[in-house]
């Protein structure tokens, strides 16, 4: 359904709210930083997940940092996610000058005015996006981990020459991850 001139208000009120924004932060934070001893426990009681997919997944996380808040920038700019669903989906641009079929200064106001109303989601759904792609980049560390071990251990290298090859696959699949690595990931 549009959202009316009321309801985008009335939305963008609801989050403007520093509480939102902090609990949905620290949220954020906490899902994330749960994965990395949940994925230590699986490693204990699976044999599928590996000891050093929850390292993997810390390093992902430091490593996506700048791919972090180059999304959040532009998702911030396109006022969408970047990456997937956003929270507040659908169109949520009812206060714009094509929107009301307003041109010249009046137009130019109503963008303005439109674009700070929207302030808080636009923040939110930063925030999402930044939060998305470290857990997409934490997961894709910790697949290409699981699957470089999974491969080295059925070809039956050992040692030195199983920890080279085990290195190399990694940095093939960092590079291009497989489309099921990939969907994992963005399932993660």
């Amino acid at each position: 359904f549009p959202v009316t001139i009321g309801g985008a208000y009335w939305i963008n009120g609801l989050l403007s709210s520093p509480a939102t924004h902090a609990t949905n932060i620290i949220s954020n934070m906490a899902t994330i930083a749960w994965a990395i001893p949940e994925r230590q426990l699986a490693a204990m009681f699976s044999k599928e997940v590996r000891p050093s997919e929850a390292l993997a997944m810390m390093r992902g996380i430091v490593e996506a940092q700048g791919d972090a808040w180059r999304l959040a920038w532009q998702a911030f700019k396109a006022e969408e996610s970047q990456i997937g669903h956003g929270k507040l989906e659908g169109p949520t641009r009812a206060i714009t000058a094509d929107a009301l079929a307003l041109t010249g200064s009046m137009g130019r106001a109503v963008d303005l005015l439109g674009s700070m109303i929207r302030l808080p989601g636009r923040f939110l759904l930063s925030a999402d996006d930044y939060f998305k792609a470290i857990a997409f980049r934490a997961e894709v560390r910790a697949l290409a981990k699981r699957e470089a071990y999974r491969t080295v251990t059925e070809s039956n290298l050992t040692g030195q020459q199983a920890a080279r090859e085990m290195q190399k696959i990694e940095q093939r699949i960092l590079a291009n991850p497989p489309e099921s690595i990939e969907d994992a990931a963005k399932e993660f």
